[in-house]
């Protein structure tokens, strides 16, 4: 991250709050989960509160700490926010774009770094990758088809 970039105007930029919403369900789940555990008598229980927990755990580290709630394009640096972690990268370093298997809606920015910010595919994504693209071919300009169906109606 160099100081010229930081101090540049935002070229382009993209916001999601699904992250920060996901975030906010996460303490009622916790406390559903405690009180669930208060009543635990059997096996099965103990069981299932183990895989609530576990599950709980794998969803709070991914929209806390990896899927990105804003990302700014400033000179020729994108920098990308999640809720409890940032970083930047080169636009020359993004390698590509990839999906999630199994969650057509995720993307991932992939770079030389081996940086991939997690991307919940909302409205405006495309326009912004469009910008991403005009700076480093190896950005696709159109996102693919079922993110393109997860980012809202074609007539919008």
């Amino acid at each position: 991250m160099t100081g010229d970039d930081a101090e540049a105007p935002i070229a382009a930029s993209w916001s999601n709050n699904s992250a920060v919403l996901a975030a906010l369900i996460l303490p009622v789940l916790i406390v559903v989960g405690v009180s669930i555990a208060v009543r635990v008598h059997s096996v099965g229980e103990i069981v299932f509160l183990a895989l609530w927990f576990g599950i709980l755990g794998w969803n709070a580290y991914w929209f806390l700490f990896r899927v990105v709630r804003r990302l700014e394009l400033r000179g020729e640096t994108l920098y990308w926010y999640a809720i409890l972690r940032r970083g930047s990268v080169r636009v020359e370093d993004i390698v590509g774009l990839s999906r999630m298997r199994g969650a057509p809606g995720v993307l991932f920015l992939r770079t030389r770094a081996g940086v991939s910010p997690a991307i919940l595919v909302r409205g405006g994504f495309g326009t912004f990758l469009r910008h991403l693209h005009r700076m480093n071919p190896a950005v696709p300009d159109r996102l693919p088809f079922a993110a393109r169906l997860m980012s809202g109606p074609p007539w919008r």
